[in-house]
Formats: structure tokens, sequence, C-alpha cells
């Protein structure tokens, strides 16, 4: 099966932070990582502020699509899905632009790519190996999209719920993860153990587990407890909900950031 990574990127403007250049930094380090550990597979990129970064020269072939203006964390995201749903690939490999991957061998790397053959309509997310859960439906790792392979057809059922992350709606990431678990168990599949990702860091409410020192600038979080409070307990409430029906709540949102959900 012909396989693609989807990468969906914003890089901020410059502040004293270094925010941008420190994003193209972890986004170049990603790219190159791919390069590494799969270099024949395609890379579609969503790409927004670009401005004058500028590509690293890598093996794999690289698609960009791009932006002038933000779409948002889920306006990016189903971009992509749009994109890839019309391309002639089998399965879309998501990461965010902040990712890194932990991967133990290219042993380890060559069974990732042989465990999504297996599966035609499958789909599968990584495995937390810290068992680190915040809710019990949400096995995955913290940022679950990065490393979720998703095959063209359970693509093709579910858009990104439009859940914005940076109006502190909720989690949109985890609510996608556990919508699909729920809804279709039977394709869902294992990736092999000793492969993960890591990614931005803001404090000890989502903390890295092997470099918890290593704080990324966020395109989005703002450093402030209420904030964090809010998503968490808003994407629990959607969570629960899927659980119990199976589906994705109707959802009415304030400007606050507060949701409520009816059937």
């Amino acid at each position: 099966m012909t396989k693609c990574f989807g990468i969906v990127s914003y890089l901020p403007e410059e502040d004293r932070r270094q925010a941008r250049s420190r994003r193209m930094e972890r986004l170049t380090n990603l790219l190159k990582q791919l390069e590494q550990l799969w270099p024949t597979v395609d890379i579609l990129i969503i790409a927004q502020n670009w401005k004058d970064y500028q590509l690293p020269e890598i093996k794999n072939k690289i698609v960009v699509d791009s932006y002038s203006n933000a779409l948002g964390i889920v306006g990016a995201r189903n971009k992509l899905r749009l994109k890839f749903l019309d391309s002639d690939y089998d399965y879309l490999i998501l990461l965010d632009d902040d990712a890194h991957i932990y991967c133990k061998s290219a042993e380890v790397a060559n069974q990732y790519m042989e465990e999504i053959d297996k599966h035609k309509d499958g789909f599968c997310f990584i495995q937390d190996p810290f068992n680190r859960h915040w809710h019990e439906m949400d096995e995955y790792i913290q940022a679950p999209l990065n490393l979720c392979a998703i095959s063209k057809y359970i693509c093709a059922q579910e858009e990104i719920p439009n859940t914005r992350l940076e109006y502190n709606e909720a989690l949109e990431d985890d609510i996608y993860a556990v919508l699909l678990h729920i809804k279709y168990p039977e394709n869902e599949f294992i990736p092999p153990d000793n492969i993960y990702c890591d990614h931005f860091v803001p404090n000890q409410y989502m903390l890295s587990y092997t470099c918890p020192d290593q704080v990324w600038p966020s395109t989005w979080f703002k450093n402030t407890k209420s904030q964090m409070s809010v998503i968490f307990s808003n994407t629990k409430t959607i969570l629960d909900f899927i659980v119990i029906h199976k589906r994705l709540p109707n959802i009415t949102k304030t400007f606050s950031g507060t949701i409520w959900i009816d059937e």
C-alpha cells in the first residue's frame, strides 16, 4: 500500500521566546528524521505563515500546500484530510510540526510500516508506554495524532472534530482518537513497541516523557492553569459522551471556551 506522511505546520511570528526560529528548527529536525527512518515515503504539508522558511534537502518527495493566513488547528487538519482523500495514497500518517520521533531501530521502523500493510482499512495510534492516561478510554500518547496511521476508508468516515484548541474548547486530537477507537474497534490495530513521539511541552500539565526541561514554544498555549482546566474539562465531557453514545455530541460553544453538549 502507498503511504504518505501528513504534517500540519504553522510558524508564528518571532517573539522574545524565539518562537518562530525554534519552531522552524523543530520542523527541520522532524523532516530529517523522516528521511533517516523512511526515505521513500512522500510527505504532504499544510503550511501556514511559512514566509522565508526553507525546506531542508532530503530524499523524500515533499508536497507543500501553502497558506498565508492561519487556518487554525482543525482547519489545517481537515485541509490535509481532504488533500489525502483526493490523492492516490492508501494511508496517511499524521504528524505535528513540533513532533520528535523516538524509534529504537531501523528494524522497528520497518515493522511499523509492515504492520500498516496488514490492515487495508485500519488505523492505529501509538500506545503510551508510560501509562499516563487522564481518561479511561484514552490509552495513547499525548498529542495522539502523532504517528497515527489512518487508512483512506477510515479517514473518509470521520472529519476532525471542530473543537478549537486555540479558543480553549477541547483537545481535538484526543477526541478523534477515542471516537475512532469506540466507533471502529474492528479496524484498529496495535503498532509495534519501541516507537513513539514526544512533542511540545508547556508545563507540568503536559509533561514530556524523556526531556521535561526541553520546552518548545507553542502556537496556541498561553501557559495558564485555568486554560488547561477548561480544556481538560470540556474534553472529558465530550469523551464521556462518545463512550456512552458512540458518536460525537452536538456542541454549543461560548466565548470563554466553556461548552455545552446535547444529543
